[in-house]
């Protein structure tokens, strides 16, 4: 069951969806401003209270009203501790948002754990499938002053 760490994040995440790409210096890809469409993607299952996912935590979504194909989604997915079959998980994610959405799509890893940043470095060089997405840990995000 998530913290309050983990759930604030998302918060954050929802009201500045920009945040990773201005605490990295990356422009923002497109104008408008991502919205919260996470649930929208969830499957019932069989038991009722359960929900079946293959997305990341928080999926942001913004596409344009006068043009279908401009638009933007981003993953946001918070680790607290290595977790290795995150690898598969994290490609996954990104591929299905895309299939999805059929829009550019971001992922973003909000990393609590040093052995986790380090495996998610490797799996962006190493062999497929690489993870492609912008790293939030404690060398990336520096304390201000």
């Amino acid at each position: 069951m998530p913290g309050t760490l983990h759930q604030g994040l998302l918060t954050v995440f929802r009201h500045d969806p920009w945040l990773a790409f201005d605490l990295l210096g990356v422009p923002r890809p497109v104008r408008g401003t991502p919205i919260d469409r996470r649930a929208e993607l969830d499957h019932a299952t069989e038991q009722l209270d359960k929900v079946r996912s293959r997305y990341p935590d928080l999926v942001l979504v913004w596409q344009d009203e006068r043009d279908a194909e401009t638009g933007i989604v981003i993953g946001v997915e918070t680790q607290g501790k290595p977790e290795p079959k995150k690898r598969w998980r994290l490609a996954g994610y990104h591929g299905a948002l895309a299939d999805v959405h059929e829009l550019n799509t971001w992922m973003i890893i909000v990393s609590f754990s040093r052995k986790f940043s380090a495996s998610v470095r490797e799996w962006s060089v190493g062999p497929p499938p690489r993870i492609d997405a912008l790293l939030l840990d404690a060398d990336t995000v520096r304390p201000f002053d």
